[in-house]
């Protein structure tokens, strides 16, 4: 015999109706849920995971001190660091990590600059090392690019120059001057006024004056909808770069120039 329910309807019913509902109403939820979730991280596109893909914006900076490369993605500067496998695309550019930090070393450490006058002879050394022999006085200068010597408090980006042995200076990213004490084995802080006048103004230039010539960077070219890309080009795509506060250099890939351009 059926048990009665509501107005005489049986109890099976009822219980199958009140299921029914159920199913239903938690299907509708995860309907509703997953569709929410899909608008969010299409607000967000990093919601969840690392971002690695950037349109419309082609900003990449490096850390000459650090050696870090980063890349703008709208709201902040990320580093490649973060993202998988170190590479990002950018537009239509995929852009790798281990190349951006070669191509900035050989443009800041081995940079063959403009020429500034007949006293001026651009030599480099078997190191890579951006260097300038400067006559009357004759003054080596050279611009330090191996890992930082933190016995000498001595970090990469340093421009180093001297006359003699004895007479060797540093000139810091900040700008701040250093003198070699060879008693202490470390670097201090110069403070005489003749020396700051004599050679603080006229090396800052000579450390700046790189940016006078575009840098080469090499990246991948994506060629279709899907992502595929080139190889990373061997010649690469020349760019004009500039020096932002005391440690950043930074290159809108954007804007492609020729490689004789004279950068402001």
């Amino acid at each position: 015999m059926k048990r009665k329910g509501v107005q005489g309807m049986p109890m099976e019913y009822i219980i199958g109706a009140v299921i029914a509902a159920v199913v239903i109403g938690t299907l509708a939820i995860g309907v509703v849920k997953f569709d929410l979730i899909n608008k969010v991280q299409n607000i967000f596109p990093s919601f969840g995971e690392n971002q690695s893909k950037v349109e419309g914006i082609q900003l990449i900076r490096y850390n000459i001190a650090d050696e870090i490369t980063q890349y703008y993605d709208g709201n902040d500067w990320i580093d490649f660091s973060k993202t998988p496998n170190w590479n990002v695309i950018l537009a239509d550019k995929h852009v790798y990590s281990a190349e951006l930090v070669k191509d900035f070393k050989n443009y800041y450490y081995t940079w063959k600059g403009v020429s500034y006058s007949p006293a001026y002879q651009a030599i480099y050394d078997s190191r890579g090392i951006r260097s300038n022999l400067i006559s009357n006085p004759p003054l080596e200068i050279r611009a330090f690019g191996r890992d930082p010597d933190k016995t000498m408090n001595l970090n990469r980006g340093y421009v180093y120059f001297y006359q003699t042995a004895s007479n060797l200076y540093y000139l810091s990213l900040e700008g701040t001057l250093y003198s070699w004490n060879s008693e202490s084995s470390r670097l201090e802080e110069v403070s005489s006024p003749i020396v700051l006048r004599q050679y603080g103004d006229s090396v800052k230039k000579w450390r700046d004056d790189v940016f006078a010539v575009p840098v080469n960077i090499r990246y991948n070219q994506i060629v279709d909808e899907n992502g595929k890309s080139t190889d990373k080009s061997e010649n690469g795509m020349y760019f004009c770069s500039r020096k932002i506060g005391a440690n950043f250099i930074l290159v809108d890939l954007s804007k492609p120039v020729s490689s004789n351009t004279v950068c402001a």
